[in-house]
């Protein structure tokens, strides 16, 4: 699989949120929640704080739709 081969850690990331945010877009957010999450922890733990932020705005948006507003929200 791509991300097996992305030897870049920040590519990985990114790769992970794209994946997910391919998933939402398909109507699936329960699958997109993993890789979107995965993401999150890969760019907390390299401190990349502008990904990370951005990849939270898509969990909250992924949560939102999922009717989750209180996670959402925070």
């Amino acid at each position: 699989m791509l991300l097996d081969e992305a030897d870049e850690v920040n590519l990985r990331a990114q790769l992970t949120r794209t994946f997910g945010q391919c998933l939402y877009r398909a109507g699936d957010t329960d699958l997109a929640m993993p890789s979107l999450m995965a993401a999150l922890g890969i760019f907390h733990d390299q401190q990349d704080r502008y990904e990370e932020a951005y990849t939270l705005r898509w969990i909250a948006i992924a949560q939102r739709a999922a009717g989750h507003d209180a996670p959402a929200r925070r």
